[in-house]
This record gives C-alpha cells, structure tokens and sequence, in this order.
C-alpha cells in the first residue's frame, strides 16, 4: 500500500500497490517506482515534498 496526494484536493489517498495474491496491479508503476531513489522507507518523485 502507498498513498498519493489527490491533484486537486490535496488529500492523501491509498493505492493497493498488489492484489490479495501478491500480484502486482500495474507492472508498469512499479517498475517505475522501483527504478527511483529510495530515501529510507519511502520513495519520493521529484517535486514531492
């Protein structure tokens, strides 16, 4: 689970990062976000705060 800040309201939303079977849900996120800078448990997308 991760959370992502909604564009126009600003609030922290979840996003299921897997399926209940560990499946991942969008193969093409995490690449992505596996191919990022980690900074301690986190992983922060450039011109997040």
């Amino acid at each position: 689970m991760t959370w992502i800040c909604h564009h126009k309201t600003g609030e922290l939303v979840d996003l299921p990062l897997y399926d209940e079977d560990g499946t991942a849900l969008s193969p093409e996120l995490m690449e992505r976000l596996d191919g990022m800078e980690r900074r301690g448990d986190t992983r922060c997308h450039a011109g997040s705060p």
